[in-house]
């Protein structure tokens, strides 16, 4: 018995109804939900891909005049604390290259055993203004890589390059959980829809119904006057 009235609540016009609202509101929110995510995705990317780039930019001018003073007394060397300061919660590493390859100061405490060697990151050694994304070889997340020229205060020259690495998979991991939060408000709303469509569906069918019935009896009660006449 039980098992009968779900089929005929799931087989009835005004569920049908609801379902077919429903899907038309769910397909709705997906596209929506598609095209706002990807945008978001883009400008949450470019943005951050903007202000990284306008940073190196800055603290490569503002290197020129301290690198020069390190070429011409090497013990009066404030290149790392520049790199420490400039390094935040998205700077993965900041690190200061001569015009020759070597290593003059890192922000990474970890690589400090770099300084004075030959620099050996593949991205650098074409040693060229360069931006790009990334897989970090040894975490394999996303990072954005900034490169750039750094020009005697002259201008004519160059004296050394800046290399700098950001953590962007921390941006892609934003852009991940909010669509994650607008997937479960999505289901909500589809809930709520579905309960509501169901309730507004019932209301328009309930009097169709009724007239329905009503149509029946009356045709009944035709019927049965028809048979009492003929039966006299």
């Amino acid at each position: 018995m039980v098992k009968q009235k779900k089929l005929r609540f799931f087989s009835s016009v005004h569920f049908k109804i609801a379902l077919v609202f429903v899907l038309l509101l769910m397909i709705s929110i997906e596209i929506i939900g598609a095209i706002f995510i990807r945008e978001l995705e883009s400008s949450t990317i470019r943005t951050f891909e903007d202000n990284v780039s306008a940073q190196v930019d800055s603290l490569a001018t503002n290197l020129s005049s301290e690198l020069t003073k390190y070429k011409e007394n090497p013990k009066d060397n404030n290149l790392k604390r520049t790199l420490v300061e400039f390094s935040k919660s998205d700077i993965l590493e900041a690190r200061l290259v001569d015009d020759k390859g070597i290593v003059i100061a890192t922000s990474d405490p970890n690589l400090q055993g770099d300084i004075g060697k030959k620099n050996d990151y593949e991205a650098f050694n074409a040693y060229t203004t360069k931006r790009e994304e990334r897989r970090d070889p040894v975490t394999g997340d996303r990072v954005y890589v900034n490169i750039q020229q750094i020009y005697s205060p002259t201008g004519n020259a160059v004296i050394g390059f800046l290399y700098v690495k950001s953590d962007i998979e921390s941006k892609y991991q934003q852009v991940s959980d909010i669509a994650l939060i607008f997937f479960y408000a999505s289901m909500i709303a589809l809930i709520f829809s579905l309960i509501i469509a169901l309730l507004v569906a019932r209301t328009i069918t309930k009097p169709i119904g009724e007239m329905k019935q009503q149509a029946v009896r009356l045709a009944n009660g035709d019927y049965s006057r028809q048979v009492e006449v003929y039966g006299k």
